[in-house]
């Protein structure tokens, strides 16, 4: 696939009740590193995924939306962007949002090949969102953008978004395109990456793992799908919680175990499939082993590919376990009871955060969902506002 369709296709993408009856008691346990909240005052959110794009940036970002006209379309998501003083303000207000943590929106520097462009354009980026935060710091704070071509310059870019401008952690669009022609995919959990999530530990800053752009050899693979399911509907979920799979798996947080990353959209997919993941990579064959034989044989059941698959496994704990010391999950886009209330039972409320994935989301919609879904008192405390100010050292009031 040549450059030209890679751009259109990024347009075209972009175009485009298990703890129903969860107990008072484990909802308790879930939040019990959370103050206690008794009274009946809606709880003021902070959202930590909410898109924007500077006026500025507009032209020579990496395919913004501009396709459409009128309210919903794409074109109107663009202005949504750009607004930071008028229609996203009124929103954040109706939908009781205190503070929103803003990041560029896809796919910025990921979508850049070519590495001194990527990181010019980080830099700008992360500059011209400064500007806009600075004029209304009371509601405003950022998630900065880096380019991930080089490690070196990406971890000084970390350090001055976190230590100049006052951001609060990086969020990074997937992958990063790289090669001549962009078809090749970065990923970090490589070990030259080793250097910045020691930065991300050292900064005590988040990163925040964000769908973004999708490499050429996987999007083939789901060819035929419709634009929706392509992107925001299945595929970009899919691409996103491998990534995470990758650095998770790989020993990163052993190796920086006060690094923190972040998924949205309800952990994209990895939570809703934490137990066929664990039992294949912990644990299947010997859960079944002494069963009846597939061939009626010894009852002995030959498992020896996925022991061999386990044996790869370079991490020391399993993957529900980091997501207790150093992976935390939002509601973007997922205004879901039930799916809400399943994260909870897997990860608990500590390791959960309100976000809405504004424009790309209704930000009233999400709070009012959010103000309506059931929990109890320190559970909606710690996911509405607690963690959040927590990991990111917010100066809010509790």
């Amino acid at each position: 696939m040549n450059p030209s369709s890679l751009d259109l296709r990024r347009r075209a993408l972009l175009a485009g009740g298990l703890a129903a009856g969860l107990t008072a008691a484990a909802r308790s346990q879930a939040a019990s590193t959370t103050p206690s909240r008794s009274n009946n005052a809606p709880v003021r959110t902070i959202g930590l995924e909410e898109h924007c794009l500077p006026k500025e940036l507009f032209d020579d970002w990496d395919a913004p939306p501009r396709l459409g006209a009128g309210p919903g379309s794409m074109a109107d998501v663009g202005r949504r962007l750009q607004d930071f003083d008028g229609q996203r303000l009124e929103d954040m207000d109706r939908a009781g949002i205190e503070m929103a943590l803003l990041s560029l929106t896809v796919a910025g520097p990921q979508g850049q090949p070519d590495p001194k462009r990527a990181q010019d354009i980080a830099r700008r980026g992360n500059d011209a969102m400064a500007q806009e935060i600075s004029k209304h710091p009371d509601r405003f704070a950022g998630l900065g953008c880096l380019s991930m071509h080089d490690v070196d310059a990406a971890c000084r870019e970390f350090e001055r978004v976190i230590k100049t401008l006052g951001f609060r952690g990086v969020l990074l669009n997937n992958w990063q395109r790289a090669g001549a022609h962009g078809d090749i995919a970065l990923t970090y959990d490589d070990a030259r990456y080793d250097p910045f999530w020691d930065m991300a530990q050292r900064l005590e800053a988040p990163v925040y793992l964000h769908p973004g752009w999708s490499p050429p050899w996987y999007a083939k693979g789901v060819a035929g799908l419709t634009r929706m399911l392509d992107a925001a509907g299945w595929n970009w979920a899919v691409e996103t919680g491998s990534h995470a799979l990758r650095i998770i798996t790989s020993g990163v947080f052993d190796r920086f175990p006060k690094a923190q990353m972040i998924l949205g959209h309800n952990g994209e997919h990895i939570v809703t499939d934490l137990w066929r993941i664990e039992d294949r990579l912990h644990g299947g064959w010997s859960r079944l082993k002494g069963g009846p034989a597939a061939s009626g044989g010894d009852g002995a059941r030959p498992y020896s590919v996925m022991k061999v698959a386990a044996a790869d496994y370079r991490a020391e704990k399993t993957v529900s376990a980091y997501f207790r010391t150093n992976v935390s999950v939002t509601t973007s886009g997922q205004f879901n009871d039930a799916g809400l209330q399943h994260i909870l039972k897997e990860i608990g409320a500590d390791r959960v955060m309100f976000s809405t994935d504004y424009p790309y989301e209704d930000m009233v919609e999400g709070g009012d969902w959010f103000r309506a879904t059931p929990l109890g008192d320190d559970e909606r405390y710690a996911i509405a506002r607690g963690n959040q100010i927590k990991l990111f050292k917010l100066p809010l009031r509790a």
